[in-house]
């Protein structure tokens, strides 16, 4: 089966020819692109009254596929079998929560399995696309002693290929967008099946009857052109945050 395509470079390389070449010789290469496989990525939240802090660092296979994120709280493992990535998560050196990722022939996400540990039953969500592989609904599925309860998520996108609403019941998050492409760094590997719209985020707000907040993106590169910052600031009605994910790369 066709291997997940994650990540893709999104780089262009310009060759400066001010100085004078020998029309006689061969035509140098272009230099290589920079990498976008992450080494580490640092979560800083700050609220009202909280700060949480947490550096992961990111461990890969030989086919530099994540198979392990390591921070001082806990890891995540990674597995790969076909068309089913595993993920489990630990906490304390305790197993937490286990997903199963099962991808379909277009490589695109299929079901999404859910066994939180010690707690009865299962989280199942299963995806939906339409012609162009976009993603049009997502059907949800708690099962439990309690029985079974379903809902649902529909997608809506804009003439560029961005999600622009997903409505949940009385749940609305609306999004607009940067004109400027997204990056795909290796980290969308942390989730499987992950579809990256094709713009840079630049709001998005969230409205459940008369409660709503808005929040605004912003972005730090590094000197090869790589994001190494974002920076977003959540407002709302008694309601603030500001969450900053960095990135360094290898």
């Amino acid at each position: 089966m066709k291997r997940i395509l994650l990540f893709q470079l999104m780089f262009s390389a310009f060759l400066c020819n001010s100085c004078s070449k020998n029309s006689d010789g061969p035509t140098p290469p272009p230099p290589p692109p920079s990498s976008l496989k992450v080494k580490t990525i640092t979560t800083d939240v700050t609220g009202s009254s909280f700060n949480f802090l947490t550096v992961s660092t990111l461990s890969y296979d030989s086919q530099d596929r994540i198979i392990k994120a390591q921070s001082d709280s806990g890891y995540t493992n990674f597995t790969y079998q076909n068309n089913l990535v595993k993920k489990d998560i630990y906490q304390n050196s305790q197993p937490t929560q286990h997903l199963y990722y099962y991808l379909n022939s277009m490589s695109l996400l299929d079901s999404l399995i859910t066994y939180a540990e010690g707690i009865p039953g299962r989280f199942r969500s299963d995806y939906f696309y339409n012609s162009k592989s976009q993603l049009t609904k997502i059907v949800m599925t708690s099962e439990n002693m309690f029985g079974n309860f379903t809902d649902s998520a529909l997608y809506d996108y804009n003439g560029n290929g961005d999600v622009t609403t997903i409505t949940q019941g009385d749940n609305i998050n609306s999004y607009e967008y940067f004109d400027k492409p997204n990056f795909e760094n290796s980290s969308f590997m942390l989730y499987p099946g992950l579809q990256a719209s094709p713009h840079l985020l630049k709001t998005s707000s969230f409205t459940y009857m008369s409660i709503s907040n808005v929040t605004t993106y912003a972005y730090a590169y590094d000197g090869d052109g790589r994001i190494a910052t974002v920076t977003a600031q959540t407002t709302g009605v008694a309601y603030s945050q500001t969450h900053i994910t960095r990135y360094t790369y290898y």
